[in-house]
């Protein structure tokens, strides 16, 4: 592949809350509302403690290259795999699809390095 889109590991901390106001908020009832806006700086603490004790499997799989950005193509293509086994999946109380998937690599595609 001659052009590869990645994103550097650190631009995460811009995603996910974005994804988390745009996608969960939305449709959170109000005590969920405060709940998330409440933890979203845990939830971001935990996400960084989530990357560096996966980062080994990540770079393994080819999906994280050694300068620690994220292949774009390659997360996507996971995510692709993952919906196309399991339609929906449950994580923190939420239930994600392919179009919270496509809205996630959406503001991936806004934040990457190149």
């Amino acid at each position: 592949r001659l052009t590869m889109s990645v994103i550097s590991l650190t631009k995460i901390q811009n995603v996910l809350p974005e994804f988390i106001d745009t996608r969960l908020m939305p449709s959170a009832p109000d005590w969920m509302k405060f709940m998330l806006g409440a933890s979203k700086p845990f939830a971001l603490r935990r996400a960084d403690e989530l990357i560096t004790e996966n980062l080994p499997m990540l770079k393994a799989s080819g999906m994280v290259n050694d300068q620690n950005q994220l292949d774009i193509e390659q997360f996507k293509e996971f995510l692709n795999g993952g919906f196309n086994s399991s339609p929906k999946v449950t994580l923190f109380g939420f239930n994600f699809d392919k179009q919270d998937g496509d809205a996630l690599m959406g503001i991936i595609d806004k934040y990457k390095d190149y």
